[in-house]
């Protein structure tokens, strides 16, 4: 039997679903049906669930109970990322409690002043030049410290809190880029990510045009980055919202790519000027032949469509090099440095070599 149950999820009943492992493989070949992509005109569309289940007895006596360690069992699966097959565990009822508790506290927090940024470096693999920095969205709790964002970010996509913090990031980003100005900081980049949501449903590029004419910021100074997955959600609406972004004069990249169904001859159509890779192919990239031919054939071609690559999570140097040598232009991650206060940063900056910060402020 099968039911829908809301807006994007449902309910599945199976009367013989026979022993572990077999349940197992029929809920793997359910995963892999709903995750095949449909082609359309444009990019193909790829499609994702979290599945999470109980059984009975074990997980509950009564259909009530069984459905909603079911339901936590999905909540549980989604938190973890997505795309997985979780059985329910008493343990995740806590977790999912948790959740909820930061849910209800989440939508005080901007109201509150617990949200900031930190920017992490990004520099020039070829000469360690800083070539800009990423914003990254920090929670500080006053019970919990600092809220890890992998907890946090997809509860505020889930419940849609995710627009107005983006739009905070965004303003709260561009202002720190005017004070760093005015205070006569070398002009370095700023990367801001936008969401699904914030991209495709909200009026971005009114907001940031707005910003631009209010604070007299140079478009250039300001990096907008989308997943590789958002630009593909609505590939027309995506074409008609970047141009707009683009007419401004910001910078536009793509992040995460090499994790979707994209290719180069729908990425030649973009307005974009650069790529990001995904750090699933740097972790390795030393060590594995694949990685560096798939790193290596990425960077040839974002060069003949005159993009930049950027690698993300560089911890090693070793990683470094073998980036530089597969033709990323900048590298970011913890080998440079962690992400840093707004002080911290505009030290950073003033502490490069003068031409490094004359390099950085192109």
């Amino acid at each position: 039997m099968l039911a829908r149950s809301g807006n994007d999820e449902f309910v599945m009943m199976l009367n013989d679903p026979g022993d572990a492992e077999r349940l197992q493989a029929r809920l793997d070949e359910l995963m892999n049906e709903v995750g095949r992509h449909a082609f359309g005109p444009d990019a193909d569309i790829s499609i994702s669930c979290s599945i999470g289940y109980a059984c009975y007895p074990q997980d509950g006596q009564d259909a009530d109970t069984l459905l909603n360690n079911a339901v936590t069992a999905m909540h549980h699966a989604k938190g973890m990322g997505g795309g997985r097959i979780e059985r329910y565990a008493p343990e995740q009822r806590r977790e999912l409690g948790r959740r909820l508790l930061l849910e209800s506290q989440l939508r005080r927090a901007l109201e509150r002043d617990e949200l900031f940024l930190q920017y992490q470096p990004k520099v020039e693999l070829a000469t360690c030049a800083l070539a800009g920095f990423e914003v990254l969205l920090r929670w500080r709790h006053p019970e919990h410290g600092v809220v890890s964002p992998e907890e946090f970010v997809p509860i505020a996509e889930e419940t849609g809190l995710i627009a107005p913090i983006g739009e905070w990031i965004v303003k709260s980003a561009v202002a720190q880029l005017a004070a760093w100005r005015r205070a006569g900081v070398a002009a370095v980049p700023v990367a801001v990510n936008l969401s699904a949501r914030q991209f495709l449903q909200g009026d971005i590029a009114a907001i940031v045009g707005e910003l631009l004419e209010t604070t007299g910021l140079p478009p250039a100074l300001l990096e907008l980055e989308l997943t590789e997955s958002v630009s593909m959600a609505d590939p027309a609406r995506s074409l008609v919202v970047m141009h707009k972004l683009k007419s401004l004069g910001v910078t536009l990249s793509i992040d995460d790519f090499g994790t979707g169904y994209s290719s180069f001859s729908y990425l030649r159509r973009l307005p974009i000027d650069k790529l990001k890779i995904d750090q699933s192919f740097v972790l390795d990239i030393a060590h594995n032949s694949d990685s560096r031919a798939i790193v290596q054939a990425i960077a040839a071609m974002a060069h003949r469509l005159n993009l930049q690559v950027i690698a993300e999570g560089v911890e090693t140097q070793v990683q470094a090099n073998a980036l530089r040598e597969a033709g990323c232009d900048q590298g970011q991650g913890y080998l440079y440095a962690r992400p840093l206060d707004a002080d911290d940063a505009a030290r950073f900056i003033e502490d490069q070599p003068p031409a490094r910060r004359l390099r950085s402020a192109q």
